[in-house]
């Protein structure tokens, strides 16, 4: 059994360079990096929030919706909706681990979740929050 502990998008191949981790978060990183075939793999599970989350700077968070780049439609997002990303950093204690920071919260886009998932080779989803 080996865990990620960044996100898909932190990956700095498919993330928003320069606002990534320095290291690959892709399941067939982690068997190069442990010395085994990526055929040995059995199962993938990937893991998601039923939002998104960003802790630290990434100036495309929320402008890449804004500017409609997802599911090819434009998603304004209201003061409500923004209020609401609030409470749910709140209620969620979404703070980031090392620095405290708080996260930034959005909609789960599943564009990008089926994406992440096809990339990954991921055959088991798990939901949580």
């Amino acid at each position: 059994m080996l865990e990620g502990a960044q996100g898909f998008y932190l990956n700095p191949h498919s993330g928003n360079y320069p606002y990534v981790t320095s290291s690959s978060s892709h399941p067939g990183a982690a068997a190069s990096t442990f010395g085994f075939d990526p055929k040995k793999l059995n199962n993938i599970i990937g893991v998601a929030k039923c939002y998104e989350t960003r802790s630290g700077q990434d100036p495309t968070f929320y402008s890449a919706f804004e500017a409609g780049s997802f599911l090819n439609a434009k998603i304004d997002f209201s003061d409500e909706d923004l209020l609401n990303f609030q409470k749910i950093q709140v209620e969620g204690k979404e703070y980031g681990v090392t620095t405290g920071r708080k996260r930034h919260i959005r909609y789960l886009c599943l564009e990008r979740l089926i994406n992440a998932i096809q990339s990954t080779g991921t055959n088991i989803v798990v939901i949580n929050k």
